[in-house]
């Protein structure tokens, strides 16, 4: 058994960063809001804090030794943000053209909010042992941003023309589609430790994590986007396909009221908060509605740029809308070509195998694999490739947990090591090199 510890300090470095990229920004996003003081310092410096933390990482959390799976999905993340940095630096050094958005936005977001916390959290040596803590870090800076948002919640749109009620719930710095994403992360959160967690459960705590799951639901509802909405249903439907424990069909009826009780929860949730979720979400046909309309003209635009330049793709922006197409892996086509749109694939391949597996096999970290889940799904529908910041964080703590968790074989075939907690008896052990 490999009995090596993680130190103190690089678990406190670890345990820090990994809770700053799952809920570091609406953490300071509500609290600055909640005593009335501007977030854009504290956002700055959560975001630097987290790129800092995860840097760091990369020196004290040094493993030993890798395993298969954690060598090619590093090869493809490396492969494809070369291809990207290179795009970057012809989009925004080279060429003459104006870009939608600033360039120096393009580096700041890829290298520290994306490529730092990836690579950082990959060098992690987040060990089975302390999967327990990695989840109360995240929980508690999840449940602590909820709690401060609520109060302050406001349907209210303000721009340099008018003020208007857009009926969607939000935050001052955070939006409604991110707002969203921070209630599903507590039910996530919630479901995990109820249902697909191992091991008996105090009745205070589990009353603790029925709280969170309501506050949770709250906040997804009254943000009122359904990007968040599906990456739930989607991250839920995956917990019951992959989990092999038998609680996990209480969350199968868990969805099934849910679903008979949407309309009227919905009904509810407007009244209360004066919202219009009813209207958005179930009034109108989802391929009537205009911003789905908009986002099918993004995506077939993007994929006209990747064939006018399949081997190099276009660029960074589509031309004819501006920005980027909502989609990560139509974006890895259009602004890298068809290498890079590859290893975007390959990339959310061997992530969706290891949430897969991980849940199956190591459920101590299910957690983690429920938040990848909903990011891969979120980032389908939202979001771009250098700001997807919760993504390329948790895939990295995800490659790192994985490989240190599951079974490996170390020099001769009676020479088997387990990561620090594993019980070879109980626990069905993956051979890596099978993927």
């Amino acid at each position: 058994m490999d009995r090596s510890r993680t130190s103190r300090l690089a678990f406190l470095l670890q345990a820090f960063a990994l809770a700053a990229v799952v809920a570091g920004f609406p953490l300071v996003a509500a609290i600055s809001q909640f005593i009335d003081l501007p977030s854009q310092p504290f956002s700055i410096a959560m975001r630097g804090l987290t790129a800092l933390f995860c840097a760091g990482l990369v020196v004290v959390s040094l493993s030993r030794g890798r395993n298969s799976i954690w060598w090619w999905f590093v090869l493809a993340c490396a492969g494809f943000w070369f291809l990207y940095l290179v795009r970057m630096t012809n989009d925004t050094l080279l060429k003459s053209y104006s870009l939608f958005y600033e360039p120096s936005s393009y580096w700041l977001w890829a290298v520290g909010g994306s490529i730092i916390p990836l690579f950082g959290l990959a060098r992690a040596r987040l060990q089975l042992a302390d999967a327990s803590r990695y989840f109360n870090w995240c929980f508690t800076f999840a449940f602590v941003a909820a709690a401060f948002a609520v109060p302050n919640l406001s349907t209210t749109v303000s721009n340099a023309f008018e003020t208007y009620d857009g009926g969607r719930a939000a935050l001052t710095a955070l939006n409604p589609i991110s707002l969203g994403h921070l209630g599903v992360q507590l039910i996530l959160f919630a479901m995990w430790a109820l249902f697909l967690r191992q091991g008996e459960m105090k009745n205070s705590v589990k009353l603790m994590f029925l709280v969170a799951s309501l506050l949770g639901l709250y906040l997804t509802l009254v943000a009122n986007s359904r990007g968040p909405l599906v990456s739930l249903v989607v991250a839920a439907l995956f917990a019951i396909m992959a989990s092999n424990l038998r609680s996990k069909y209480w969350v199968l009826g868990l969805m099934l009221v849910a679903a008979a009780a949407f309309a009227p929860l919905l009904t509810l949730v407007d009244h209360v908060a004066g919202t219009n979720v009813y209207d958005r979400l179930l009034g109108t046909s989802q391929f009537e509605e205009v911003s789905t309309l908009g986002r099918i003209e993004l995506y077939t635009s993007a994929w006209d740029q990747f064939l006018k330049f399949p081997l190099t793709g276009y660029g960074l922006e589509d031309p004819v809308f501006g920005g980027y197409p909502h989609n990560i892996v139509i974006e890895a086509f259009m602004s890298t070509g068809l290498v890079g749109g590859l290893l975007m694939l390959t990339i959310l391949i061997l992530t969706l195998i290891m949430c897969y597996r991980m849940l199956r096999t190591v459920p101590s970290f299910g957690w983690l694999a429920l938040l990848v889940i909903q990011q891969v799904v979120a980032m389908q529908f939202s979001g771009t490739i250098s700001q997807a910041t919760i993504l390329w964080g948790v895939v990295g703590a995800l490659v790192s947990a994985f490989s240190l968790a599951t079974f490996t074989v170390v020099g001769s075939p009676g020479d088997r090591r387990y990561a620090a907690g594993h019980n070879p008896r109980s626990v069905r052990s993956v051979r890596l090199s099978k993927l």
